[in-house]
């Protein structure tokens, strides 16, 4: 392949001296069918290159013939010097300066020249074909990995468990899924206890292996949850599926993350803690990931609408570390509460209504048939209304008492407007009145209302 395009290049040049353009051989060889080929090409050439190299080093060391042989064949000067393991990766690195090279004409090529679109487009499709050789590169790494330890693990324990959920996972091929990212992280089951583990993220579950020296070991585990006066014992599956599972970052702790799952057989937490805040942020992000290319994918399967992933919700408030032991017995006991509404109402055992945990009812769409008119803003008129409020009489406000002075006071003032009146009508001056004595005995005495109404009624009858 990498000979085929140097022969076109010989070609071209023989045609004159200078060559104008390149933009067309470059398309032919790494553009449309050809491209795709090679992509194929190299990336079977590379992936299983490492474990390949490993096998042969092995089989060098039993067999001395073959020994023997690649020792004579390196010693010949063609090889100058250098080893089958020197030339191998020639194929890879020659695909890595592709880009490079292209880059350097496209430097030196006029934007408004035809040549320096292809040129450009040439060099895209070489970083395609090197990006999908390096992921076929990763992921055929990641399988044989994933082989390596699985025969390190003991899965004696996990098959003998009685709990309901081992057996969905019984017969489980791990070896049929890919592995996304492993690591090491570490369990924290309370304030004084803590398991070391290996974790697996495969395609759509989550493995939990605990150490033991070289060795893995696949079993259930067990933890305790103080809620009120009653300590809960739960039961931990190893095995999680990304389609329930919840990730979150524990607020108090920068390198630790909660794991919620909230499955049918029942919800469980788990807090691991990663060596570094940089390897927590790798985790959570690679789970939460997976998790929503996994629902996505079951949704789509099942034609349904894609939910919002549980990655957007709002990250939890802070809280110390006090906090932190009281809200796990108030969260497991929420889940709880959710997962045995859910089972009541989904006794198939399918996993088609998950999106209805947590809901008493399901609302149907209702469909309007005759909907309203709407109204044109410009037509609303808003007017303001002064709103009158009434002051409630002076009396109703008054001691009895004080009610009683104030007619006195209104009788008293009365009774002066009245010999007023009178002296006007006389013709006499007001001081001269004869009643003028007793009109000033009111200004000093407080009188009996009645006292007051009867003198008011002498008055009138001598008038």
């Amino acid at each position: 392949m990498h000979t085929s395009l140097n022969v076109t290049m010989k070609k071209e040049r023989k045609t004159s001296h200078v060559i104008d353009s390149v933009g067309d051989i470059l398309l032919a060889r790494f553009n449309g069918q050809p491209g795709e080929y090679l992509k194929e090409a190299c990336a079977n050439f590379c992936r299983y290159q490492g474990c390949t190299l490993d096998r042969l080093k092995h089989w060098q060391k039993k067999d001395d013939k073959l020994a023997k042989f690649l020792a004579d064949a390196e010693n010949n000067p063609v090889c100058r010097r250098l080893q089958l393991k020197d030339f191998i990766p020639c194929v890879f690195q020659r695909l890595t300066k592709y880009p490079l090279l292209l880059d350097n004409i496209i430097k030196y090529t006029q934007n408004k020249s035809p040549d320096h679109e292809k040129v450009t487009q040439a060099r895209n499709c070489c970083k395609n074909i090197l990006e999908h050789v390096n992921t076929a590169v990763r992921e055929a790494e990641n399988q044989l990995r994933l082989q390596d330890l699985i025969k390190k693990t003991d899965k004696t324990p996990f098959d003998k468990s009685s709990h309901t959920f081992v057996s969905e996972f019984k017969n489980i091929d791990l070896m049929a899924r890919k592995l996304i990212h492993d690591g090491p992280l570490t369990w924290r089951q309370g304030r004084a206890k803590s398991v070391d583990l290996h974790v697996l993220l495969l395609e759509d579950l989550l493995v939990l292996l605990q150490k033991d020296d070289n060795r893995y070991i696949l079993k259930c585990h067990s933890t305790t949850t103080q809620t009120g006066q009653e300590q809960v014992k739960n039961t931990h599956s190893p095995i999680i599926k990304l389609t329930n599972l919840l990730c979150r970052n524990v607020a108090t702790d920068k390198k630790a993350f909660f794991l919620v799952s909230t499955s049918q057989v029942g919800p469980q937490i788990y807090e691991l803690v990663a060596s570094t805040g940089n390897e927590r942020k790798i985790w959570s992000d690679k789970i939460t990931q997976q998790a929503d290319g996994v629902n996505k994918l079951s949704n789509k399967r099942r034609g349904g609408k894609v939910v919002t992933s549980p990655s957007h919700l709002p990250p939890p408030p802070d809280f110390n570390e006090a906090d932190e032991e009281k809200i796990k017995p108030s969260l497991l006991a929420n889940i709880v509460s959710d997962t045995e509404k859910f089972n009541v109402k989904n006794k198939s055992g399918s996993l088609d209504n998950l999106d209805h945990i947590g809901y008493e009812h399901k609302v149907n769409p209702v469909e309007i048939q005759n909907p309203p008119r709407l109204i044109n803003p410009d037509d609303v008129v808003v007017t303001n209304h002064q709103v009158k409020f009434e002051k409630p009489d002076a009396l109703t406000m008054l001691s009895p008492i004080q009610r009683l002075r104030k007619i006195d006071e209104t009788l008293h003032n009365a009774l002066i407007e009245k010999n007023r009146i009178i002296s006007e009508i006389l013709g006499l001056p007001m001081e001269e009145y004869d009643d003028s004595e007793q009109l000033s005995q009111y200004e000093d005495e407080v009188h009996d209302p009645k006292r007051i109404v009867h003198d008011v009624m002498l008055q009138i009858t001598d008038c």
